[in-house]
């Protein structure tokens, strides 16, 4: 019997420090020990503006309503 096709799939949960954590582990042996750590830095910013609006689970933020307004505010825009 073939199994039926996947409707209305969603990624699994992730909290932001988990998601950080899995990217930098990701990019570790791709990139300088500097550069990780400037990311590091970067993304913790990143996990406090997440737990300042309890944002628990990433798959609940849209690019265009949430974190395009905190990308141009962190960067002075």
């Amino acid at each position: 019997m073939t199994p039926a096709p996947r409707t209305g799939y969603a990624d699994p949960p992730i909290a932001p420090d988990e998601a950080v954590h899995l990217y930098l582990r990701d990019r570790q042996n791709e990139l300088a020990d500097a550069t990780i750590d400037s990311y590091r830095y970067k993304l913790e910013k990143f996990v406090e503006w997440c737990e300042a609006e309890d944002v628990e689970n990433l798959n609940s933020l849209s690019g265009r309503e949430e974190l395009i307004p905190l990308y141009e505010r962190l960067a002075g825009a």
